[in-house]
């Protein structure tokens, strides 16, 4: 148990006497919180110890106190909140402790800070009795010091951790960040930072302070300062910090660097695939990159553009780019139909480089389709294509599936109606270069289908030997539907309510015509009739003789003869 109240003096004035070897031994010595691996430091302050002891045999009247004096005075000291005496050591009373129990007290202590690490031996005293004896005993046991602080700059630059910016001479009352790494063993509490400007970078002198900096933890600090126009462009100057912990300074140096010239480079790139073909998709590309220049580079954007290549990432925006580094940018990129050496272009910052992938292959290939007029209703119609590989590859696993329209459909036996699973496909093993392949199909035609052209298609992959993934082209092509001669014929005579309609209504206007024909002509030849009639009484009026003596009648009969033969 851990004990909680406690009182100051020791129980008793009965007689004295030493405990038995062993009556009470320290099974655990922690600091910070009971069972804690964490260590401390010297120099620390108000530092909570945490003592378990273990009693064999029940006891009763018991007071219990933890001797840090007993071997290395001054090393340890006791550190209270609460007590008008601060020399009174504290001191923990319990009525009694049962047999074969574990009671841990606690312990606020002031730690040296001169003092080395290592083991110290101290002691927990102890005493317990009834009203005729107290018996008074110790139990020894090692107090480690073994922590470390070690507070160093891993790196500063102008600007804030968020936005970083380029040191330049003349600069004046910009941000300096220092970033304060903690490699030792131990978390430093209460850390006060101060700076003050040297050499070319000027100000005022500068503090701030830090609650705790953890083991391997890095915490920035940020002051201000001012660039001297003649700084030295290139440089890294060394600046001092003054650190204070634990009662101890120490010198931190860290260097700031003025801007020189970032130099940003392709120092490789690479592609997964390796080997990659003309309509590849979704090719991943890397370029390794480096800053090779004396000063890191702000807000570098890098790009990828080509006209072989559709660039599906979008750009990297890096806002600090630091010198000497390496940075990894991936791209994800779709190749168009071309092969050969393909040049992209990479724009890295102000910088415009270049690289080139080699775009093979996936193999050609020629597709003579012999697609016959389909009827309706009609089975065991044979569609034939024939492939010819007519490139310099070898095309592998070179797979048709046919798609028509839903009243085309594969023809399926009825004695095997699990071919329906494979029949739409047709798998050569390998096509080589100049073999010419045919893949036929045979195919019904619904009785319902439509007597026009339907759109179809063969859906084709393909590998080669070096190829990751299966390649893809789709074939177009009709399937025109056309009645049969039987069909034809049981169309002309099939007389349906439609047909009957539209004869009758071809016969009625055949009589109508006889009609009007006949009696057109009837009243032409009574209309001739008449003229003839009017003409014969026309001429009994006339005189037979002209002034000159001539036959009027016989003219005039004359030159109707004549126009009579003119109108013929």
């Amino acid at each position: 148990m851990l004990a909680s109240t406690a009182f100051f003096g020791l129980a008793g004035h009965a007689e004295a006497a030493t405990a038995p070897s062993g009556t009470v031994s320290v099974t655990g010595v922690s600091w910070f919180s009971p069972n804690s691996t964490n260590q401390a430091v010297p120099g620390m302050d108000n530092i909570p110890l945490f003592v378990t002891f273990f009693n064999a045999q029940a006891l009763t009247n018991v007071s219990v106190h933890v001797n840090l004096t007993a071997y290395a005075a001054g090393v340890f000291s006791y550190s209270y909140i609460i007590g008008p005496d601060k020399q009174v050591n504290e001191v923990y009373n319990f009525p009694a402790l049962p047999a074969q129990s574990t009671t841990t007290v606690e312990q606020t202590v002031n730690i040296s800070g001169n003092a080395p690490n290592g083991i110290y031996v101290e002691n927990l005293s102890f005493s317990y009795g009834n009203s005729t004896t107290t018996y008074y005993g110790n139990a020894s046991f090692n107090l480690p010091l073994a922590g470390s602080v070690n507070i160093v700059s891993p790196t500063a630059y102008f600007g804030s951790q968020s936005s970083p910016i380029a040191g330049t001479p003349g600069m004046s009352n910009v941000p300096v960040t220092v970033m304060l790494e903690n490699t030792g063993t131990a978390a430093a509490t209460n850390v006060t930072v101060s700076y003050a400007p040297s050499g070319s970078l000027s100000g005022l002198a500068q503090h701030t302070t830090i609650s705790a900096i953890p083991s391997f933890g890095v915490i920035p600090v940020t002051f201000i300062a001012s660039v001297s126009d003649n700084a030295t462009v290139t440089q890294a100057y060394s600046q001092n910090l003054t650190v204070s912990y634990y009662g101890t300074s120490h010198k931190v140096q860290f260097l700031l660097p003025i801007t020189g010239s970032s130099k940003l480079s392709i120092i490789n790139y690479f592609t997964n695939p390796p080997v990659i073909f003309q309509d590849e998709k979704f090719i991943s590309l890397t370029l390794v990159t480096e800053n090779s220049g004396s000063s890191f580079a702000k807000n570098v954007s890098v790009s990828l553009a080509s006209s072989r290549f559709d660039v599906l990432t979008n750009p990297y925006n890096l806002s600090y780019y630091p010198s000497g580094s390496i940075q990894h940018f991936t791209f994800l990129i779709s190749a168009k139909n071309y092969t050969g050496m393909s040049d992209l272009t990479v724009t890295l910052g102000k910088t415009t480089l270049g690289i080139s992938l080699n775009l093979r292959s996936h193999g050609s290939f020629g597709i003579a389709a012999s697609i016959p007029d389909l009827h309706t209703g009609v089975n065991n119609q044979l569609l034939s294509f024939n492939i010819t590989n007519t490139g310099v590859t070898t095309l592998y696993d070179f797979s048709l599936h046919l798609l028509s329209p839903s009243v085309i459909s594969l023809h399926i036996p009825t004695s095997n109606p699990l071919a329906a699973l494979t029949e739409t496909n047709v798998t050569f093993a390998q096509i080589n270069p100049g073999q010419t392949v045919t893949a036929t199909f045979l195919v019904d035609t619904s009785g319902s289908a439509q007597f026009e052209t339907y759109p179809a298609q063969l859906a084709i992959s393909w590998r080669l030997n070096n190829s990751v993934s299966p390649f893809y082209h789709t074939y177009n092509f009709n399937e025109k539907v056309t009645p049969t001669g039987i069909q034809n014929l049981q169309g002309v005579f099939t007389f349906t309510p439609l047909n009957i309609a539209v004869l009758a209504l071809i016969v009625a206007l055949v009589i109508g015509l006889v009609a009007f024909a006949g009696r057109s002509r009837k009243l032409k030849k009574e209309a001739d009739q008449l003229r003839k009639e009017k003409k014969s009484e026309e001429l009994k009026q006339l005189p037979h003789k002209d002034s000159n003596g001539n036959d009027q009648l016989s003219r005039i009969i004359g030159s109707a003869d004549e126009n009579q033969k003119r109108g013929r």
